[in-house]
């Protein structure tokens, strides 16, 4: 088997997932921002492993990543695409000298310094066949001189060559169906992020939405309760303007009708008519009918009398002494006095 095929089947064994998993962050060379603040847990937002497990910078994989760089895909943020690429490009500029520096030190191991042109070969030389066949067809014995590889040597080497290259090529779409996969995942995972973060946009949007109009609702009827409000104070003060006028007019006409009603009323003293009218703006209903009663009463004029005042009685003891006139000592200084006394303790009885 070639030096450069076991070489590779030995780095694609080794840098198996698991490997890449267990390695520290340092040694790869994009770190998401979500993963190194610790809002992540998942290995898949770090990028491009150029460093084994002891810091050593892997050649092989630092020339991969000169070419993967340029695809990076940013699995949780809060970098873009274009930031992490943008990174790994300075990382890898920064990381050329080192790079530089271990290829020259694997071509002086490899070739001892400068390169030895290759030996020339003659036409008949057996190294310009080309196949296993040829290669070993004058291949030394154990006794020093030389055996030829028969046809079933050659056969089984070539089938060992063949199984070793099938084996290697089987790693090798092993490895690019776990880069794929890797891939694959870290972009499903960024759409369904996207679709999140859409979702929740709408839904934001729709609230805001919701909410505008509730406002504009809201201040539509707080300027209509506003406009019925001072609607309903001109009304009311119309009414109330209305209602004060009604009840002048009405106190007026009921005023009225009690001077009427005294100015109506036979044999009663002029004095005590100008008493009564005096009475006629501020007195109650009740004392109204009171005024009216024993004006009547007293004075003997319009109306029946159920029962006579104590006037009317006092005269009629004096010997019915006419309306208007003072009975002697009977009735007290005069008929009015009396009157306004049993109005006094009337209302102090109520």
């Amino acid at each position: 088997m070639p030096l450069y095929q076991k070489e590779k089947l030995i780095q694609a064994t080794k840098w198996a997932r698991e490997y890449v998993d267990s390695l520290p962050d340092a040694a790869f060379l994009v770190i998401e921002g979500d993963y190194a603040a610790g809002k992540t847990t998942d290995k898949r937002a770090r990028h491009l492993p150029i460093f084994d497990e002891g810091g050593n910078l892997v050649l092989g994989h630092y020339e991969k990543a000169t070419t993967r760089s340029s695809r990076i895909v940013s699995f949780s943020g809060p970098e873009s695409d274009e930031e992490l690429r943008a990174k790994a490009r300075a990382a890898l500029e920064k990381l050329s000298v080192v790079a530089e520096d271990q290829r020259k030190k694997q071509r002086n191991t490899s070739g001892g310094g400068k390169q030895n042109p290759p030996p020339e070969h003659k036409s008949g030389h057996p190294h310009r066949a080309g196949s296993a066949k040829a290669a070993f067809k004058n291949k030394p014995d154990s006794a020093g001189g030389k055996g030829k590889m028969d046809e079933k040597e050659a056969q089984a080497l070539q089938a060992e060559r063949d199984a070793l290259a099938a084996k290697v090529k089987e790693l090798g779409d092993k490895v690019a169906e776990f880069e794929q996969a890797d891939s694959a995942k870290t972009l499903a995972a960024r759409d369904t992020r996207i679709q999140e973060l859409e979702a929740k946009v709408q839904e934001l949007e729709a609230g805001l939405e919701q909410a505008t109009k509730a406002k504009d609702d809201a201040e539509a009827k707080s300027a209509t309760l506003s406009a019925t409000n001072e609607e309903l104070a001109g009304k009311n003060t119309e009414l109330s303007s209305k209602i004060e006028a009604a009840e002048k007019v009405e106190a007026d006409a009921k005023i009225a009708d009690r001077k009427a009603e005294i100015e109506a009323m036979e044999n009663i003293s002029e004095e005590y008519k100008a008493q009564c009218l005096a009475r006629a703006d501020a007195a109650t209903d009740e004392d109204w009918a009171f005024v009216v009663s024993s004006a009547e009463q007293v004075n003997g004029g319009k109306g029946k009398v159920k029962e006579k005042s104590p006037l009317v009685k006092s005269s009629e003891e004096g010997g019915n002494v006419p309306a208007g006139a003072v009975p002697g000592g009977l009735a007290g200084d005069n008929k009015l006095q009396t009157f306004h006394k049993a109005l006094k303790a009337k209302r102090a009885a109520k």
